[in-house]
Order: C-alpha cells, then structure tokens, then sequence
C-alpha cells in the first residue's frame, strides 16, 4: 500500500510532466503558426512554376526527357516524416504509406528519407542525401536532394519521382498523400494567348532554369504541409495528454486527503483511547 510520502512524490512527478506537457504544447502552437505562413506564401510560386512547366509542355518545341513517358522502373520514393514522436500516429500513417508504395514497385526503388522517424522505417534509404526535417523547411536540403534527383534523372537511372508525405490543407492535417513530380502530370492544359508566349533565350533553356526551381520548391511545399500536419498531430497529443495529466492529479490529490484523513482519524482514535485507558 504507498504511504503519504509516496503520494506526495507521484504528485509532484505528474505536476512536473504537466509543466514539460505545457510547454510543448506552447511550442507546437508557435511552431504551427510558422509552418501555416509558410505553406500560404509558398503555394502561390509552386502554382506558378507549374504554369510555366505547363507552358513548356503544351508549346511542342521543347523535347526533354521530363515530358517523354516512360515506364516506371526505378522510382524514387521521398518519404517525409518528423524527428521526434510524441504526435499520435503521424509516423505510423507516413510509414505505411509508403511501405504500401514500395510494395506495388519492382523492390528496386532508390528511397531518400527526410526526418528521423521514417528512417527506422528505411534503413535502405539513400544516406547521402536523407536528412532530417528539421525545425523548418530548408531550402538548402530541398536543392541538394533536387540536384541529386535530376542528375539521376538525365542519367537514365530514374523513371519517376514521388513525394510521400502528410499534407495539410484547408487549416488542418488531410492524412498522407502520393505527389507526383516526374513524369510532369496534372498540369492543366493551357489555352487562348498563353501559347504565343515567346521564350527568350529558348524554351530548353528555360526549362533548365525552371524545372529545379519547380522540383526544389515542390519538395519545399510538401516539407512545410508535413511540419504544419505534425505540429497539429503534436497539439492534439497534447492537449490528450494535458487532459490526463490534470486528471491523474486530482485523483492522486483525492488518494492523498483520503489517506491523510485516515492517518489523523487513527491518531485520535489512540489518543481518546490512551486517555481512556488511563482514567
């Protein structure tokens, strides 16, 4: 049975996960808040980007091997997932996402991982370019692996690119999603004056100039939505946690006075019944 002691210790070790609790959560809300302004301001330039890809696309005068279909042999799966835990079942959700990808491919898939969870997941991801999340999305890592990516890619080594990942939209997290970024897909088609636009000095120069850009800041956008969708998987767990930590206070609170009126009720007791005694 714990003695009064050991009740007043479980307090003030919950007290103190409450306070650790609490200020996470702090944190998260501040870090979301950071992650949201993020994925606003970078929406507009991918929108952008893909409207001048899309340009290139439907012009018919620039051949490159990004517009050429080709039968996915080698893909590269991009999985992102966060550094630490403590947010519920947004690993768990990634992960198996990507593992149900990796198991519909021919098992020759050049795998990059960015976060640290996901790369127990992968232990066969590429280190030379997985990396960690981060506290924001960098764009230096974003370039590194763009550069590795189209290197691959002109090479003939790879046939697709997916991003794998928790998208946030709408103010909140919409789950793990598939984002294609080779072949170029989902590109609207572009109609009325759009197609005399003249491309100075050439269209493949263009393209050459673009198509990092494009690849670096879809990978930029989808490290933001994956921050935005942790912190709010974190807030959630949080809050959860927050909950029971106050709960389990006020039942040890409760579990404290009963056995402390217990003590003083049976220190009375003997006392009237030593005075009885010795009337």
């Amino acid at each position: 049975m714990e003695t009064l002691p050991d009740i007043r210790r479980r307090i003030r070790s919950v007290e103190n996960t409450w306070k650790v609790i609490r200020a996470m959560e702090m944190i998260s809300g501040a870090r979301l808040r950071r992650a949201q302004q993020f994925v606003t301001a970078t929406k507009p330039y991918v929108i952008r980007l893909r409207e001048i890809i899309g340009l290139l696309a439907s012009s018919g005068r620039c051949r490159d091997p990004i517009f050429e279909p080709r039968e996915a042999r080698r893909r590269a799966l991009i999985v992102m997932s966060s550094d630490k835990g403590l947010c519920g079942g947004f690993n768990n959700a990634v992960a198996d996402k990507a593992m149900e990808v990796a198991g519909t491919g021919s098992g020759e898939d050049f795998i990059i991982t960015i976060g640290k969870k996901c790369r127990e997941s992968f232990p066969a991801a590429d280190p030379a370019v997985s990396d960690e999340m981060g506290g924001m999305p960098d764009v230096r890592k974003a370039a590194k692996l763009t550069a590795r990516l189209i290197g691959m890619i002109r090479a003939g080594d790879l046939d697709t690119v997916n991003l794998i990942y928790n998208s946030y939209s709408g103010g909140r997290p919409s789950g793990p999603v598939v984002e294609t970024v080779l072949p170029v897909t989902g590109i609207d088609a572009v109609e009325g004056d759009d197609r005399r636009i003249i491309f100075d000095p050439s269209s493949e120069e263009v393209l050459a100039d673009a198509f990092p850009r494009y690849m670096t800041s879809m990978i930029l956008s989808a490290m933001a939505e994956s921050l935005a969708s942790e912190h709010s998987a974190r807030l959630v767990s949080m809050a959860a946690a927050d909950a029971s930590a106050a709960e389990m206070i006020e039942r040890l609170k409760l579990q404290r006075n009963k056995l402390r009126q217990a003590c003083i009720t049976r220190e009375i007791t003997e006392l009237v019944g030593g005075a009885g005694a010795t009337a």
